[in-house]
């Protein structure tokens, strides 16, 4: 079911125009692609647990989906992951255009972490937000 839900969060981030001013269409599920200009996002689900209730299916899901942005200055990083938090942060289904067909209860910023590679001098924010549908 959260494939679905995979494809709205594409459709509804590709379409944000805070991010878009920043990312343009650099917006991909899981890796970045080798060589990437940046700014750029990447996502993907982390979790997809199941709730449990006795002799009934249950119809409400939330899972946990990751949201990397990426850039080569801190400053950077910081303003995509300013623009993805207002995107996502506490929306429900009529502004999230009915994700995926699905019906979007409700979605909650969870908290982010940051991240710096020497390697390849990238600076990262990865914010996490469940996602209620059902």
């Amino acid at each position: 079911m959260a494939l679905n839900v995979d494809e709205g969060l594409y459709a509804y981030l590709s379409t944000y125009a805070g991010l878009i001013a920043l990312t343009s269409t650099r917006i991909y599920p899981l890796l970045l692609p080798q060589d990437c200009a940046l700014p750029a996002v990447t996502y993907q689900r982390i979790s997809d647990p199941v709730d449990h209730a006795m002799g009934a299916d249950v119809t409400t899901y939330h899972p946990r989906y990751q949201v990397s942005c990426w850039a080569t200055t801190y400053s950077g990083v910081q303003a995509v992951a300013a623009q993805v938090k207002a995107a996502l942060r506490d929306i429900s289904s009529s502004a999230f255009g009915g994700v995926g067909g699905e019906n979007v209860l409700r979605v909650f910023y969870e908290g982010s972490f940051s991240n710096y590679d020497p390697n390849t001098e990238e600076y990262q924010e990865t914010l996490d937000f469940i996602i209620w549908y059902n």
